[in-house]
């Protein structure tokens, strides 16, 4: 739509789109079921109008633009294409490596622990922790 739009302001042509919309709304105007579609109905039948598409100004054609992309959800999907792969990965180089023993020696952190609370106990929050205050 906003392709139309954009060759609609610089006054050219948009047959492509324009049949695009329309088939969009062909398509729509087939589900008849559906209570959105029927509240739409009117601006369904509207876009698929030639005589619409001749002297719609961008006005009209944002408000089709609207009505029909909160209905679009409603067209079945059964014209993609689905693609099935089978990728088999490629393994270039494998290494192995010995264990860290000891990677998280907490004596060492609970030493930083101890120096960090003792070198800032007049801080508000410090001071919070260690007399349990809120």
């Amino acid at each position: 739509m906003y392709t139309i739009a954009l060759v609609y302001l610089q006054n050219n042509n948009a047959i492509k789109g324009i049949r695009s919309v329309i088939s969009t709304s062909e398509k729509l105007s087939k589900i008849g079921t559906i209570p959105e579609i029927i509240a739409q109905k009117y601006m369904i039948e509207k876009a698929m109008s030639e005589e619409f598409w001749e002297g719609a100004n961008i006005f009209e054609l944002d408000k089709v633009r609207i009505v029909l992309r909160d209905l679009i959800k409603y067209i079945e999907k059964s014209s993609q294409k689905i693609y099935y792969t089978k990728f088999e990965d490629l393994i270039v180089a494998e290494e192995t490596n010995n264990s860290m023993y000891n990677a998280n020696n907490l004596k060492d952190y609970k030493k930083k622990v101890e120096h960090y609370l003792s070198s800032n106990k007049d801080e508000l929050a410090i001071y919070k922790l260690r007399n349990n205050k809120s």
